[in-house]
């Protein structure tokens, strides 16, 4: 990319088209997007090359499946050009087609760089079902020993594949399997740091209360970080396998010195992120919003600030951590009632930009619509949410069982369309959002957010009797929106001369797979209902989350 870079800045015309698509990645990668836009002007409309920028651009704002279909014909277009096959790579990982993967890595005459691109992705997926999948999906550690044999064999001056499989050997307290690979690796390129740094880990983990050698492998380390001053990205490698060997002291020291001479690297910027320790943060934050005990303004603002600091930045080059960045705001800005609008909606934008997933768009939806924001702005987020509901979360399909995948599914689905019809209730177009909530609460009738909505609904109808019914079916639930539906059916009980009084009615036989008898019901002068004995969408939705997370490995 840089010598691309290089190139199209000396020449009007670099001749080669490939020239002109991989400053365009050069410049996505930099969030630079002058020169991306003037970089896919210079590309001939249709051509393979503006097909693979397209789908480059679109990652995660397309469906995958679309995604991928748009991959394939820039791939036939460039007659399985490496480039086009490292991206489509990229795409059926996120899918998780190890089928997909398995027939790219046989393609012939593929450079090795390429080849072990997609042999690391296929390792990457059966690492993390050995690690993660019910026994029945899950591989034999020898299936997985024979994946990265091959990768040795087809791609022997690749370094992607061996580098991932001795990590996840290592994770599994496989030291001797991980530094016997790692050797055999650098017998085939010795100048790979990466290897060196694996092997110095692998060596130290293979023989754990050897104290010389631990000081053997932390000096070997301190002495290639002086070898590499001028390269920020192998001084991470460094520094992370200086922490993995516990000794902070020397890591600091060149994790200073890589902040004072290169203050804008990447490595940096993930540094910064990980000082963030947002993700600790945000469970407080989610945590105390499901609770309805919004935590005090000052504790806030200080989990927050590290967040916003990132946010601010004038250019955050990376991709992933601008998603990140704009994913975390969105947690703290629900626990923010009284937040700037013109805020709220710069995160908006943000997560337009660098999508997060399909439930991040959803919730900036709402927030816009509910807190009287752009609401065209809220519209498209929306309505990608919706396009992308299908997408499990990358590697979930690995894990998931059918059933699971659907209700996952099910699930997002009801978010997305509660999400658009707000937005169209608070645009006037209730026609449209009448569609969107009945179909949101059949999907999932007992989610509080969507019964309050779909109760509104059906008020504005005069079906006073239906919202009542609406709102009783999501009173089970625990949390502050469930109090909110049970404050609002006690009102409209009220309203009508009926007995306010509401309990919940749990059954004493619940089974330990949270299968529970809940049965929402009203005193006699009030509303009757039962519900019957199942378990309730949102702890499937919860066990999914729970699943869900777990990909994030993938």
């Amino acid at each position: 990319m840089e010598a691309a870079n290089a190139l199209v800045k000396t020449a009007e015309d670099p001749g080669d088209e490939r020239w002109r698509w991989l400053a365009a990645m050069a410049a996505l990668a930099d969030n630079d997007a002058q020169a991306l836009a003037r970089h896919r002007a210079a590309l001939a409309e249709k051509s393979g090359w503006a097909l693979l920028l397209r789908a480059q651009e679109q990652m995660g704002k397309l469906p995958r499946r679309q995604l991928a279909a748009l991959v394939t014909e820039a791939r036939a277009r460039l007659g399985d050009h490496p480039d086009a096959v490292w991206l489509h790579a990229q795409v059926l990982t996120l899918e998780s087609d190890e089928e997909g993967l398995t027939a790219l890595a046989a393609l012939p005459d593929l450079p090795d760089s390429v080849r072990d691109f997609v042999h690391e992705k296929r390792i990457g997926l059966a690492f993390f079902r050995l690690s993660a999948a019910p026994p029945p999906m899950r591989p034999s550690p020898e299936h997985v020993q024979a994946l990265v044999a091959e990768a040795e064999q087809t791609a022997p001056s690749g370094t992607l594949a061996v580098a991932r499989a001795a990590e996840k050997w290592l994770e599994l307290q496989r030291a001797d399997t991980a530094l016997g690979l790692v050797e055999r690796a650098l017998a085939r390129r010795p100048d790979a740091l990466a290897l060196t740094v694996l092997r110095a880990r692998a060596r130290v983990a293979a023989a754990r209360e050897d104290a010389a050698l631990r000081a053997a492998a932390i000096g070997e380390l301190v002495a290639l970080a002086d070898r590499h001053r001028a390269e920020p990205e192998a001084l991470a490698q460094l520094v992370d396998g200086l922490q993995q060997l516990g000794a902070t002291e020397a890591a600091q020291a060149i994790y200073d010195d890589v902040r004072r001479r290169f203050p804008d690297a990447r490595a940096v910027e993930r540094w910064d992120w990980e000082l963030a320790a947002v993700f600790g943060a945000v469970v407080n934050c989610r945590m105390a919003l499901t609770e309805g005990k919004l935590p005090p303004v000052d504790a806030l603002a200080r989990a927050r600030a590290p967040v916003d600091a990132f946010f601010d930045r004038p250019r955050v080059r990376d991709q992933s951590l601008r998603g990140s960045t704009a994913a975390a705001s969105i947690e703290f800005l629900q626990c923010e009632p009284g937040a700037p609008l013109q805020r709220v909606e710069a995160v908006a934008r943000a997560v337009l930009a660098a999508p997060f997933g399909a439930s991040y768009d959803a919730q900036a939806a709402v927030l816009l619509a509910s807190r009287g924001g752009d609401l065209e702005l809220a519209r498209e987020l929306a309505e990608r949410a919706l396009a992308l509901a299908e997408d499990a979360h990358p590697g979930y399909a690995l894990v998931a069982m059918p059933g699971e995948l659907e209700e996952l599914r099910r699930v997002m689905r009801g978010f997305a369309l509660h999400a658009r019809g707000l937005v169209q209730l608070r645009a006037g177009r209730v026609e449209d959002a009448r569609a969107d909530v009945s179909r949101a609460h059949e999907l999932w009738p007992t989610q509080p957010d969507i019964a309050l909505l779909a109760a509104e609904m059906a008020e504005r109808d005069g079906e006073v009797h239906r919202a009542e019914q609406i709102l009783a079916r999501s009173i089970a639930q625990e949390g502050a929106k469930a109090r909110a539906c049970r404050e609002r059916l006690q009102q409209l009980v009220r309203a009508r001369g009926g007995s306010v009084k509401i309990s919940t009615a749990r059954s004493r036989g619940s089974s330990a797979n949270g299968r529970t008898n809940e049965s929402p019901r009203c005193s006699p002068g009030g509303l009757q209902r039962r519900n019957p004995s199942r378990r309730s969408s949102w702890s499937c939705a919860v066990a999914a989350g729970s699943r869900a997370r777990l990909c994030a490995g993938a």
